[in-house]
Order: C-alpha cells, then structure tokens, then sequence
C-alpha cells in the first residue's frame, strides 16, 4: 500500500514530466514555424505618386496606400519619444520581440482566458505591415513567426532604420499611412512641424487608428493622448509643466473628407489626370492603362505637368457662366488650350463620365481654315484668288448655302471670314479630295476614314470627327509659322529627387505643314474674322483670331481660335449628339469670356498683341473674273465687283480695273452735257489705260436723238 507522500511524489512527477513535455513540444512547434524569407528582401517603401501643375499645385495622388514617405531626421524626436514610450518602451533594449513583454502579456491572457493582449513590439508591427504572409489574426503560429521575422529584421537594419520604416508604414487612420500623411490629414501642416501635443496625438494612434480617428472620434483621440503625454512624464521624458501645457493645448484637428479611391484628385481635373496617366503609358513603354495606375500607386514619383490651375479655373468658369446664362443644364462642354510649345495650359473635358476634351466630334467650318491653307500653299489659289459662290452641283453632291444666300465672286478672305460653303467645297475640289484627306493626317487628326474622302470634309462633314485637342494642337500653325506642334501634358517626372524624364525642347515637337507666309496669311485673315466676321463675340482686348463652327443641326458648336501664343478650342453640344437649341457664336463667347478671365488676372497681358487700328478696313473695286486676257477694255461680263481690304489693294493690282462711262460714237471717254446720253456705255479698263476725255463735236448725234 502506497502512502501519501508517495502519490505525491507521483503527481509531482507526472506534473514535471508533463511541463518539460509541453515545453519540449512548444520548442518543436516553435521549431517548425519559419520566419519571412529575407534573403531577397529590400524595403522599398510604397510611395504614393502625385501630380503638379505648372505653377506648383498638387492636381491629384496616386496611391495604393496614401503615404508620403520622410526621413527620420525630419521628424520630431519628441514623437519617436512618445511612440517609443506607448507601443514599445524597450524597443532600444530588445532584439525584436520582447520576453518581457510576452510573460507579461502571458499572465494577462490566462488571467482573462482569451488571447487579449498581443506584446507586438514595434519591430514585430512593422513585420506585420511590410508582409502578407503574416495575417493579423491572433494564433499562436502568427506571433511566432511574427517575432521570428521581426529578429531577423533587427538582424539586417538598425534601430534607427526599423523606426524610420515603422513611421512610415504604420497606418494611422483615415484611410492615411505614416505620420508624414497623417499630420497633413490632421493638423494640416508636415510632421516636422508638429509640436508636443500634436506629436502624442499621432503618437496614440497605432493602437486603434479607425477608433481614435481624431476628425470622428475627437474625445477618444484626446484621451488617449493624455495617456501618451502621461507614459512621457513617467518616463521622465517631459516635465511637469510641458506635461500640463501639452494636456490643457487646444488641438485644431482638418476636417477632410476620407478618400478610398486609389486616385485622389483636384476637382475639374479628372480628365486631365486621365490624360496624363495615358501619356504616362507612352513615356514608360506600359501599355496597359491599370497596369499604369498600379504602378503609379507604389512608385512614389513626382509628375510635374504642363497644366496651369489658374487657367484651368478661367475656362471652367467661362464654360460654367456660359451654361448658367443658357441654362444649358444638360449641355456639357469642352474646352483646351495648348501654348506655342505644346504645353497643354487648360484641359477641362466636360462634366459627365466621357471626357469630351479627347472625344472626336464633327469639326463643321473650323476645318474651313486648314483646308485652305493647305490649297494655298500648294498654289491652288491665290492670296488675290476670287471663287464664285453660286448653288453648285459637285457630280451629284449639291451643298447648300448656310443662309440660304449666294455672294457671286468673292475673294479667299471674305470666303473664310462669311464662312461661305460653296467656295469652300470649291476649293478643297480643285486641291484634291487625297491631298486634302492627307494634309489633315498630317495635322494630327487621328479618327478619318475612308468615308471621309469626299467634298463634304470642307464642310467638316466627318464620319467620327476631330477632338478638341486634336484641333487646339493643328491651330499651333497660325502660332508657328506654319509648323505644328504635338500636345504634351508631362513636363519632367522626379523619382528619389532624380529626374527620370524630362520633355525635349520643342524644336524636336515641330512638324512642318505649310510656310511661314500661307501661315501669317492665314492667320490674319482669321484675325479679321474676329474683329468682323462670324468670329467676333470671341473679341477681347487682345488679338484674337479664331473660326466658328457648327455640325449638321447644331448638334456641335464649335469655335477653334488663338490669342498671343495660345491656341485655343471651345466645344458645346450634348454627349449624346442631341441637338443644341444655339449656334457657334456661344462657342465663340465662351472663348471671349475666358481670354477675359485670363486677361483680368494679368495671365496674357503681352504689348505686342494690342489691336491696330483701322487695318481691316475695306473697299468695293472691280476685278477681271479672268485675269489672263489681255486686251484694251474689258466688258461687264468680263469683271466683277468685290469687297477687299484697303491695305490689300496692292494685292489685287494686277486684277483691279476702273469703271469708265465710255462714248461708243468716238470711244473715248463720255463727259455729261457734251455727249450725248444715248452713247453712253460703260466699260473697264486697267489703271492708266482709260481712254481721254471725248472732245468731238456731237451735233449730228444731237440731231439724230432730237427728229427721231
């Protein structure tokens, strides 16, 4: 019979062998858990993208996770400090995890029976947030292989380096990660500009970040910072009375709304961001447009682009006013400007989900001045050219007068300043339907088809059409002397401080399309059409020329122009090709309004720009229709009476004849009350060839009137 202190001796034994067994299987299980492979391991942290404008404004972020990335020297030590003394007090002491702070968290967990308290060291949080292979659930796997991995991190970074990484991966609420991001969604300013209070507010984030969000739970964020401040002054970090100052400070705490959205963007510029990522795609060789926005979202670069905000705001304003003033409530509109250069200054693409501003649409009349540049500079016509506007019957196709009018002869200029069809559809046949369909290819325009190769392209009778930007960059002619040149909205894109991509000069952007003087020629004539042709509600204090156009039925209202060495477009019209109740001449104001917008905020303000007074001017003087044959006089059938500037005269010189009442009894000319009416008849003649003054003696022409 065995006694009591045997069976005592038993348990105790059992008891013993049953510990060491636990603690050898617990040394076998821990033995099997593998840390994160670091062998290929490099921190690159995940930086958001963010794209500038021209003058220095952020325009949009690009992000998986919106962090901005900064430097430990940068950032306060007194919220290291509070960090260090709320999460990890011996994070200077241990080599990952902390034994300490497991038994305690131990003791913690088998007094309340559940696993409540985890004992994650900075170090093994930062494990946690760099590496999906360790999930936040609460197992005993996961915290030993997230303390394995948070060793074997202090193994290959210093203190210095985990905390830097920790600063700016850990996520602090509000959809903001690291503390960088974290103060400018809370406080509004950089971390480095944070003081004691602000510094422990941040500081007491990471336990909760969604529970202590300070722009939603204010009182819970206070609390837990004055826990923070308290754990400081223990600590012997603060004193007494930087610990009261720091309770009792008033935190002004930036109501933001919350961004879930991988791009976060400045209102009015969606399109334009759309556009730049898709220019982004040309730059960096990737070719498809998520793959793009996935790479944006990590690669932390700095996109400087040609946008200017100040402009942006004066064309959505104009657009806007002109909507109010229509009540165009379901009308959309498009409008882009684009410099001499290239850069694109203004980039809005409408209100709906289609960005109207990269949209082809049918162009109407504001083809009228591409098509002929082009015949005149192949010297189809002449600058003194005169067309007859007449109903004309192109085999079959019969255009049809705008107003219903015909202007009999008419010179190049008037054609394109009354934007006469006719002369226009004229012209395009005598330079050639291939030619012409090649010249707009050259321009840029990327959506013709064969169905386009027909006389109704004068008229901008496409089958897809031309997009606003399309036609801003083939206006650049008239800026450059007859040399196009390509859009471009990226300027330089900085990575790590480094410029990674920088925009060639524009001599590299130029295509030669016409010469320098069918361009000037051109240029002026759409010059006058502002100041008193179909263009003019487009008038402002400075040059302006420009074209109206409108689609079949007004379903597109159109107006492309120019003023000092900006080119550009205004488009109105609904998404849905609907009709508009409008005509160009809206387009036409809506680009008035924005020059002035721009003008009173002293954006374009060049001398050299001001009108001249008097130059367009003009006068009726008769022409010969054909200029070829010569003779001594000419009859009416052979001259025609046209309008032409003053100062052009010298243009016209060689066609330009005077009007004489000629007596047909002697052929010279007839002078009132000595010849007889009856004999006079009138005939033309070239300058200095008129005949004299008739000086014979009409007696017998008197007697034949007077007894007949």
């Amino acid at each position: 019979m065995r006694g009591p202190n045997e069976d005592m001796k038993r348990i105790l034994l059992y008891s013993v062998l049953l510990f060491f067994a636990a603690i050898a299987a617990m040394g076998g299980f821990f033995l099997t858990v593998k840390p994160v492979d670091l062998v290929d391991f490099e921190y690159v942290p995940s930086q958001k993208s963010v794209i500038y404008s021209s003058d220095g404004e952020i325009v949009a972020e690009i992000y998986e996770e919106n962090r901005t990335y900064v430097k430990l020297e940068r950032i306060p030590q007194q919220l290291v400090t509070a960090l260090v003394d709320v999460e990890d007090k011996r994070f200077y002491q241990h080599g990952g995890y902390d034994i300490q702070g497991i038994a305690r968290a131990l003791l913690t967990n088998l007094k309340d029976g559940k696993i409540s308290e985890g004992a994650s060291t900075i170090t093994q949080q930062l494990a946690r947030n760099l590496f999906e292979e360790i999930s936040t659930e609460q197992t005993l796997k996961r915290k030993i292989k997230e303390a394995k991995t948070a060793a074997a991190l202090e193994k290959i970074y210093n203190k210095d380096e985990i905390m830097e990484m920790y600063l700016n991966e850990i996520y602090l609420g509000g959809g903001v990660y690291g503390v960088q991001q974290a103060s400018l969604r809370y406080f509004g300013k950089n971390v480095w500009e944070l003081d004691l209070a602000e510094s422990a507010l941040i500081a007491g984030l990471p336990q909760a970040p969604s529970g202590y969000q300070p722009d939603l739970y204010f009182e819970k964020a206070k609390k837990r910072q004055e826990v923070v401040l308290k754990r400081m002054f223990e600590r012997n970090h603060i004193n007494e009375e930087e610990y009261q100052a720091a309770v009792s400070q008033e935190l002004i705490i930036k109501s933001q709304n919350e961004f879930n959205n991988s791009i976060r963007f400045k209102s009015g510029y969606e399109d334009f961001i759309s556009h730049v990522i898709s220019e982004y795609m040309v730059v960096s060789g990737i070719v498809e447009y998520q793959k793009a926005v996935d790479t944006l979202k990590k690669s932390g670069l700095a996109i400087h682009t040609t946008i200017d905000t100040r402009f942006q705001k004066a064309g959505i304003k104009a657009l806007e006013d002109l909507i109010v003033e229509k009540n165009w409530n379901e009308i959309d509109g498009a409008l882009v400007s684009v410099d001499s250069n290239g850069k694109i200054k203004t980039y809005i693409g409408g209100k709906s989900e289609i960005d109207l501003a990269s949209t082809p649409r049918q162009p109407g009349s504001t083809l009228k001045p591409l098509i002929y540049a082009a015949a005149l500079d192949d010297g189809v016509i002449e600058k003194n050219s005169i067309v007859l506007d007449e109903k004309t019957d192109f085999n079959g196709y019969i255009p049809k007068s705008a107003d219903g009018n015909y202007y009999g002869y008419v010179t190049v200029r008037v054609a394109l300043t009354k934007s006469l069809n006719i002369p226009a559809v004229k012209v395009m046949n005598e330079f050639g339907i291939e030619n012409t369909i090649e010249h707009l290819k050259t321009l840029g325009f990327s959506m013709l088809s064969d169905d386009d190769r027909g006389l109704s392209t004068a008229l901008g009778g496409l089958t897809y059409g031309v997009s606003p930007l399309e036609m801003a960059a083939a206006y650049t002619i008239f800026l450059n002397e007859g040399s196009k040149v390509d859009s471009y909205s990226i300027d330089r894109i900085i990575e790590a401080d480094k410029i990674i991509y920088a925009k060639k000069a524009n001599e590299d952007n130029l295509t030669d399309i016409i010469s320098s003087d069918t361009s000037n020629y051109i240029k002026d004539v759409l010059i006058n059409n502002v100041f008193d042709g179909t263009g003019t509600k487009a008038g402002n204090p400075l040059i302006t020329g420009g074209k109206t156009g409108t689609s079949s039925d007004s379903r597109d209202l159109w107006f492309s122009g120019f003023t000092g060495k900006y080119s550009t477009v205004v488009w109105i019209g609904n998404v849905d090709s609907k009709p508009v109740k409008g005509s160009s001449s809206q387009a036409a104001g809506a680009y008035g309004d924005y020059m002035k917008n721009l003008i009173s905020e002293d954006l374009i303000d060049e001398p050299d720009y001001m009108y001249e007074s008097n130059k367009y001017e003009t006068e009726r003087v008769y022409v010969l229709i054909d200029n070829d044959e010569h003779k001594e006089s000419y009859n009416e059938n052979e001259v025609t009476e046209i309008s032409i500037l003053k100062n052009e005269e010298q243009l016209f010189s060689d066609e330009i004849v005077l009007k004489v009442q000629i007596d047909k009894a002697s052929n010279l000319k007839h002078i009132e009350g000595y010849c007889p009416d009856a004999n006079k008849i009138a005939r033309f003649y070239r300058p200095g060839s008129e005949p004299d003054d008739c000086d014979r003696f009409h007696l017998w022409d008197f007697l034949k009137v007077e007894f007949r």
